[in-house]
């Protein structure tokens, strides 16, 4: 017999038990032997997994507690394409910092360089005759211009008076190579000592700057640090105001040499100031894009 709360609690139920059933209807509800020794046992397709907890040894908090490395020096051999818009500049900067020191969490890369040109800014105009030891010609005029860009402009838009400065400021010598040309300028201060008349072996610092200048435009900088291909393959362009020397200073076959060099043979033959001017136009033109 049951009490009243037990009745209740059982019976009435929607579609549970009727008031004719009994609690033997409720054994396939009831925790039994057979069910519990069937819930029990594991399946063959669920091994068991045992989690050990991993043993942390001195040695690894000692690892765990050493910091980052300091900045990389710029790797040999490596092309560095920059993402910035400041591309000339973005390339200065890597070859001097390392590729790394631009890719830091949280690292604003155009703050970074502004910053970096503000220096070199502040270090020429300190230094009102930093910008004359220049290996180029430059005027009073043009200085200014290099002090004041170099403040106030958030790209080197005008790279080839950024460089002069930075050649100055790093104190190394920057190679601009256009390949389209066959061509380059040297950046460089005329304090530079060349390492080849350092009396210090180990001078892997001074190692020169390569910028190159694809057929596109597209420059990336050449982390080989070595200019002794460049010399030897690529002419050496005067001033990048003024890639050429006045016609004169060319006989016929040198500029004949260096058209078919950048156009290849010529279809018709020429005359000696035709050359020069064809040579002038494109040298110019190439140049103007990136450089000034």
């Amino acid at each position: 017999m049951i009490d009243e709360k037990t009745f209740k609690l059982f019976y009435g139920q929607k579609d549970f038990m009727l008031e004719h059933d009994t609690l033997e209807c409720l054994e396939k509800y009831m925790m039994t032997e057979d069910l519990s020794a069937r819930l029990s046992r594991p399946k063959a397709s669920d091994p068991l997994i045992v989690e050990v907890e991993k043993e942390v040894t001195v040695k690894e908090l000692l690892i765990a507690d050493v910091p980052p490395l300091p900045k990389e020096a710029p790797k040999k051999g490596f092309r560095f394409y920059p993402r910035s818009k400041d591309s000339v500049f973005t390339c200065v900067y890597a070859a001097i910092h390392g590729e790394k020191s631009l890719l830091e969490k949280g690292i604003n890369v155009t703050n970074l360089l502004m910053n970096e040109k503000h220096l070199i800014s502040e270090h020429c105009n300190k230094n009102p005759n930093a910008l004359k030891a220049s290996n180029y010609k430059i005027t009073i005029a043009k200085m200014n211009e290099i002090r004041c860009d170099l403040m106030t402009k958030p790209f080197m838009d005008k790279a080839a008076g950024g460089l002069v400065a930075c050649a100055i400021y790093y104190k190394r010598p920057i190679y601009v190579v256009f390949e389209e040309i066959g061509a380059y300028l040297r950046f460089v201060s005329k304090e530079y000592v060349d390492d080849d008349e350092s009396t210090d072996d180990d001078d892997g610092g001074k190692d020169d700057i390569l910028l190159r200048v694809e057929a596109g435009g597209r420059i990336h900088l050449d982390q080989s640090g070595l200019a002794t291909d460049i010399k030897a393959n690529y002419m050496a362009l005067p001033h990048f105001e003024k890639p050429m020397l006045g016609a004169s200073n060319y006989k016929l076959d040198e500029l004949v040499k260096m058209y078919r060099r950048i156009f290849g043979p010529a279809s018709d033959k020429m005359s000696k100031s035709e050359y020069y001017e064809k040579l002038l136009v494109k040298m110019s033109a190439c140049i103007e894009a990136r450089m000034v």
